[in-house]
């Protein structure tokens, strides 16, 4: 069984379709997208965590004797680690001040860029 449309209805479609056209065109691509803001507390404190984990999973990880090789690159660029219990509780500080920073300074300057 085929139905016909009325005029009336095709016309009204039509109208509401240009309406529709005419106001998507009238807006900017700019007000249809969010503007993503980062915390940067949030980040900072996420870059220490995962930071100081990792500190700790290779030095674990080293005790082993797995990874040598991170570890010997981890005691020529922190200035506090080795595999001592000290040693690993220092690089473990020192990679979370380290990311403490660099994710606060990463948020706030894509958070400038947003703007």
């Amino acid at each position: 069984m085929v139905t016909k449309r009325s005029k009336k209805s095709t016309k009204t479609t039509a109208r509401k379709r240009t309406i529709a056209k005419n106001a998507m065109s009238s807006v900017e691509l700019s007000q249809l997208t969010p503007k993503l803001r980062w915390n940067p507390f949030a980040l900072a404190y996420t870059f220490a965590i995962l930071g100081a984990l990792w500190v700790l999973v290779i030095s674990i990880a080293g005790k082993m004797g797995f990874f040598q090789y991170k570890i010997q690159m981890m005691q020529q660029y922190h200035m506090a680690y080795s595999l001592t219990p000290l040693g690993i509780i220092g690089g473990m500080a020192y990679v979370a001040v380290c990311g403490l920073i660099s994710g606060f300074l990463i948020a706030w300057v894509y958070n400038k860029f947003v703007q």
